[in-house]
């Protein structure tokens, strides 16, 4: 039982200042969850049981507290915090676009790779476009031959979406990282 105020967390059993309280609890300890209960009253139940008590809002009339052991609100506080910060970093895996030429030298495209590879490390979606100038349209397959290069280059990263495609004057492949 803990009977000292964590100045950084939250307020718990003799820090709390209320003639009734709100209680929550999962637990059997004799008060049902929802009800308004004397804090006295409630602090004699928690100590009998081994249990904190933590003040969730002091806003409401009355105040809302659970009755629950503390390390393990602590535990299942910063596992939710956890799951909440990985789903924000899923999330947040967002749609990279590197442009290419359908001329493009050797060594650009080995930079451009490299670039592409460490995209798909982080887990992010690719998509490759080129962009056809003037007369270079009517030799778009040389672009396509650019774009399943990458793909094969990448292909222990990423997988191809869909096959290059000509939309107006860009062609457009997007690549996905490859699962775990």
């Amino acid at each position: 039982m803990n009977k000292v105020q964590n100045k950084t967390e939250h307020i718990l059993n003799d820090a709390i200042y209320a003639s009734s309280v709100r209680v929550v609890t999962d637990l059997s300890i004799g008060v049902e969850s929802g009800s308004v209960v004397e804090l006295s009253k409630l602090k004699q139940i928690a100590y009998q049981n081994g249990f904190d008590i933590v003040l969730l809002n002091g806003n409401t009339d009355p105040k809302l507290v659970r009755v629950c052991d503390y390390s393990k609100f602590l535990y299942e506080q910063k596992r939710k915090e956890k799951e909440a910060a990985k789903k924000q970093r899923e999330s947040n895996k967002e749609l990279k676009e590197v442009r290419l030429s359908s001329t493009i030298s050797s060594g650009d495209l080995e930079t451009k790779t490299r670039q592409i590879e460490g995209f798909l490390t982080d887990g992010h979606k690719v998509k490759l476009s080129i962009l056809f100038k003037d007369r270079m349209i009517k030799k778009s397959d040389i672009g396509q031959l650019v774009m399943l290069k990458v793909a094969d280059a990448v292909k222990l990263k990423g997988k191809a979406d869909n096959m290059p495609a000509l939309n107006g004057r860009n062609m457009i492949m997007t690549l996905s990282p490859i699962k775990k």
